[in-house]
């Protein structure tokens, strides 16, 4: 079992900052999962562990350490004892909130746009690190994440982001698979997800 307190210590130094909307975006999932009460535990928790956030009360456009965002994810999984699952629909779930992804999608219609313009969406949300489209073709693409570590339960929110991402700039087809091929904690140099449109 993993030692949140000493893991709290490691994510709150790591290098980078998000922002604030991405957090606010989790909130209203939570609140919407686990009500006003879960959401006090989580804030109570994270504060707790050094991480003093209030979640429905940050600015948009505030930045905030990046290991915050992995501390949540922990916190939530220990108060409510959430699976991968519930992770990974959190990410789904937030992809079709966040009014910069709302914006990218109204914006770039074709999916071949979107892919080209990731990168810069990630830039929006994080000031470190990457997010590309390193292939891609008619049912397929591939989208890697470099220079973000976090901790391992970022990759299923990240799948699930991804997965979302994927309905919004595919309207028609709704039979969508994603798959972590390569994993920074696995000792590889970053992740690696491939969407496949069936």
């Amino acid at each position: 079992m993993e030692n949140i307190e000493n893991i709290a210590k490691d994510l709150l130094v790591e290098k980078g900052h998000v922002k604030a909307e991405v957090l606010l975006n989790y909130a209203h999932y939570i609140e919407r999962k686990e009500g006003k009460e879960g959401l006090k535990r989580v804030e109570d928790r994270m504060a707790e562990l050094g991480a003093s956030v209030s979640l429905g009360g940050s600015r948009n456009v505030q930045w905030m350490r990046v290991g915050i965002n992995s501390l949540l994810l922990l916190v939530c999984k220990e108060q409510f004892q959430w699976t991968e699952k519930d992770i990974r629909d959190m990410g789904y779930v937030t992809s079709k909130i966040s009014f910069i992804t709302r914006m990218l999608v109204r914006f770039f219609v074709s999916r071949e746009k979107v892919l080209k313009e990731a990168n810069r969406h990630w830039r929006k949300y994080f000031d470190f690190g990457s997010l590309e489209a390193v292939d891609h073709g008619d049912n397929y693409a591939v989208i890697e994440i470099k220079g973000y570590k976090g901790h391992p339960l970022n990759c299923h929110l990240f799948a699930g982001y991804i997965h979302g991402i994927s309905e919004l700039i595919s309207k028609d087809n709704k039979n969508i698979t994603v798959e972590e091929i390569k994993c920074i904690h696995k000792g590889d140099d970053g992740h690696r997800f491939k969407t496949t449109w069936n």
